[in-house]
């Protein structure tokens, strides 16, 4: 059985197989994707004018992929993984 190792070649911490985790989720569930568009999109409202019919468009899609998204996450992790998730989100900050 192959042992896991972290950068500094020793077991990874809890904190370091829990951040895994969630990476490993976020992947599944296609976050990292969805923030790199949402992150150009935002960009390029902020450089061009965008008509309002697109941003309009845009922004209903955006934000029916993300209720998607948190169907998944819920569906797979349930609400009280994700509250907790939230509440931490929220206080670090």
């Amino acid at each position: 059985m192959r042992r896991v190792r972290n950068a500094r070649g020793t077991p990874p911490t809890r904190a370091e197989s829990t951040r895994g985790e969630h990476q490993a989720l976020a992947r599944e569930l296609g976050i990292p994707e969805y923030r790199r568009r949402l992150y150009e999109f935002s960009a390029k409202t902020g450089k061009e004018k965008v008509r309002p019919g697109e941003l309009d468009m845009q922004i209903d899609q955006f934000l029916r992929e993300a209720s998607v998204i948190l169907a998944r996450l819920v569906d797979k992790k349930g609400v009280q993984f994700v509250q907790e998730m939230v509440s931490k989100g929220a206080t670090n900050e």
